[in-house]
């Protein structure tokens, strides 16, 4: 069932980024930073860990995860304020603080679903400010590419193989250290590798701004109605309808990222 696992994480995350990656270079950056914020690797992770346990542990699951994704919007945060001294200091600092700061979560228990909530609108409120008021990062738009399907399938092996570490990082531990590895930034670092050695900082950077946002909005709305329908709705039902709402939200967090950020 592990494996399994494991097969469906490489495939559902190669696909969806480097789809993802497709559009935002056809697209532009706001149109694949809100693509890339679709929930994913939560789905996939929280179905596993309530069919492999029991619907009350999936549930469980859940408790750290508003806490986490206001520490992946930070993670992105570093990532695009050091950016600009290089990719490997950006994507390695940002990296560190966030495995840091994630396992001091583990360790000291934390489960306050409400408390991650608020944390995470203040983290939020502050990047989004922040990034838009002084780091005046512009959009960037789409670029003429002529794929080739070598190129698509490294894509997707980068991808997948960093969805497939942070499933099995999730295994190690119980609920919460499922819960939290279930948002680990692997469709960020994905992301940031390849919009990086694609097209360089100024396009990584515009993307991963609008990732910051999108991503977290979805992925705990996705949370929010998974966690409280799961036990009434079962496995297989509050999943679709938690993605079914995320998918609503996407669409609103699109117009919020065409009229109110650069």
């Amino acid at each position: 069932m592990f494996y399994l696992k494991l097969f469906l994480s490489f495939i559902v995350g190669s696909v969806w980024i480097t789809l993802a990656t497709i559009i935002a270079e056809q697209f532009g950056s706001k149109v694949g930073g809100v693509i890339a914020g679709v929930p994913s690797t939560i789905l996939v992770s929280l179905l596993f860990i309530g069919w492999t346990q029991n619907l009350q542990v999936a549930q469980e699951a859940t408790s750290i995860i508003p806490a986490i994704l206001a520490l992946d919007a930070l993670f992105v945060f570093i990532y695009i304020l050091i950016g600009k001294h290089g990719f490997i200091p950006a994507i390695v600092s940002s990296t560190i603080i966030w495995i840091g700061v994630a396992l001091t979560l583990i360790f000291l228990q934390f489960d306050r679903f409400i408390l991650g909530l608020f944390m995470l609108v203040l983290v939020l409120i502050f990047v989004f400010n922040f990034t838009e008021k002084r780091m005046l990062i512009s959009p960037q738009q789409r670029r003429r590419i002529n794929y080739k399907f070598g190129q698509i399938i490294i894509r997707g092996l980068i991808t997948g193989s960093i969805i497939v570490f942070s499933v099995v990082m999730a295994k190690i531990g119980g609920p919460l250290f499922g819960g939290a590895f279930s948002c680990f930034p692997a469709v960020m670092i994905s992301t940031m590798v390849i919009t990086y050695y694609e097209h360089g900082m100024t396009f990584s950077r515009a993307v991963m701004k609008i990732l910051m946002v999108s991503g977290p909005i979805n992925v705990v709305i996705y949370a929010i109605f998974f966690r409280f329908s799961v036990v009434s709705f079962g496995l297989v039902g509050a999943t679709l309808f938690a993605f079914a709402i995320s998918i609503i939200s996407t669409y609103f967090v699109y117009r919020l990222v065409k009229q109110r950020m650069l």
